[in-house]
């Protein structure tokens, strides 16, 4: 009899420090999201960035085609979710701090682009160019809200009389570029359909051109044949097209987000 409850205390030991044992392992958590550009396309084999905040250890992902990501079997920690843009375009992003404690934690990723470029250009004149931009325009789709403002500039330096005032007209989606070469201001004005004017700002030579408001929409709009810049001041000055970098010969305007 004796014997029996030394072997039954045993047994029930065995059982309590295996029970035990498995409370205290460390249970595994995972941070997962989408990555979609603001006008919800999806970001496609993008590469994603978890770091370790306690650490710095880095671990890495690829977005699959519907730009779904997944950090699996995580450790109580605290990460960083990073995307780091393989082009100047486009912004790189950092999260927040992201705490896993025993949760799991979905975190959707928005990437924006730092400019809209232009897909083709052409001057006309010392007054007229016309520009057509990228056709995605920077992938903003309606969501208009989201940028407050957008600025293109011109750095001419000293000697150089130019101006960005101008008047910004619709490209009719039926006219041939190749015969614009005759276009003029008096025929653009009678003919073309009128959107918006824009007045620069200068500062020791520097020149600059801001949308704000509804003046956004109307280039993230853009029409499928683009757009006839004519210049708005009477005077002797040249009009240059509003530039975001010059060393890639882009034309365009740098976007800043809300």
């Amino acid at each position: 009899m004796f014997t029996r409850v030394i072997l039954f205390v045993f047994i029930l030991g065995l059982i309590v420090g295996c029970s035990e044992e498995t409370s205290t392992e460390s249970q595994k958590s995972d941070i997962s999201g989408s990555v979609n550009f603001l006008d919800g396309t999806p970001a496609a084999n993008a590469e994603i960035r978890l770091i370790v905040v306690q650490s710095n250890q880095n671990k890495f992902t690829t977005t699959d085609g519907n730009g779904r990501y997944s950090f699996a079997d995580l450790s109580d920690r605290v990460y960083v979710i990073s995307f780091i843009s393989p082009t100047y375009e486009i912004n790189s992003y950092r999260s927040e701090e992201l705490t896993l404690s025993g949760n799991n934690i979905v975190h959707d990723v928005d990437i924006t682009y730092n400019i809209l470029d232009e897909a083709k250009s052409k001057v006309v004149s010392d007054s007229l160019f016309l520009i057509q931009y990228h056709p995605d325009a920077a992938k903003i789709g309606s969501n208009f809200n989201a940028v407050s403002k957008m600025t293109g500039y011109y750095r001419p330096g000293s000697g150089m009389e130019i101006t960005l005032s101008c008047d910004v007209y619709e490209m009719p989606a039926s006219y041939n570029w190749n015969n614009a070469d005759s276009l003029t201001p008096a025929y653009v004005k009678d003919n073309f359909t009128y959107l918006m004017s824009l007045t620069e700002n200068t500062s020791n030579f520097n020149h600059s051109v801001e949308l704000t408001g509804e003046k956004i929409e109307t280039i993230l709009s853009n029409p499928s044949n683009g757009f006839v810049f004519i210049k708005s001041t009477h005077d002797e000055k040249y009009l240059k097209i509003p530039c975001v970098d010059f060393n890639n010969n882009d034309f365009g305007w740098v976007i800043e987000y809300n």
